[in-house]
């Protein structure tokens, strides 16, 4: 089409055409930066500067709630899980309980991960590491962890 204009078109009227666009352009990007909605529309109707990082997002999200499915290990899950009981352990002043939602899955996915030997081992030792210093005697456990630290520490 652009080919087609250009060839049809005078240069003038086609300088012309590229202000009244821009024009345009800035008109509508004013208007869709007042929310994230109308800016979402602006992105997925007007503007294919985010496809392929839309695309990729979609794409490892899909991978991501998959990969628990049929008992496989879930890699990115479980660095997932990982980085958020880090962040927990660095918190100045640290809260008394936290993980207590995902620690459970996140000890069952490290075992199955570990009877599949699908973590390299720079992962198998930050995972081991980071668990260890979760269970350790200096952290208050609820009844229910102390059970699941047992298992772990076996």
């Amino acid at each position: 089409m652009k080919k087609l204009l250009k060839k049809i078109l005078s240069r003038t009227i086609i300088d012309r055409l590229k202000v009244i666009l821009s024009n345009i352009d800035l008109k509508v990007v004013r208007l869709a930066r007042r929310s994230p909605l109308l800016s979402g529309l602006y992105y997925s109707l007007l503007s294919g500067e985010f496809r392929r990082e839309m695309h990729a997002v979609l794409n490892g999200r899909y991978h991501f709630l998959t990969a628990g499915a049929a008992s496989r290990p879930n890699v990115y899950m479980l660095r997932r899980n990982i980085h958020r009981i880090e962040k927990g352990l660095c918190m100045i002043p640290r809260k008394p309980v936290f993980a207590s939602k995902y620690i459970l899955s996140t000890v069952k996915n490290f075992e199955l991960c570990l009877s599949r030997e699908v973590l390299a081992e720079s992962e198998l030792n930050w995972v081991q590491d980071v668990l260890e210093q979760y269970f350790s005697p200096r952290l208050k456990l609820l009844p229910p962890l102390i059970k699941l630290e047992k298992n772990f520490s076996n």
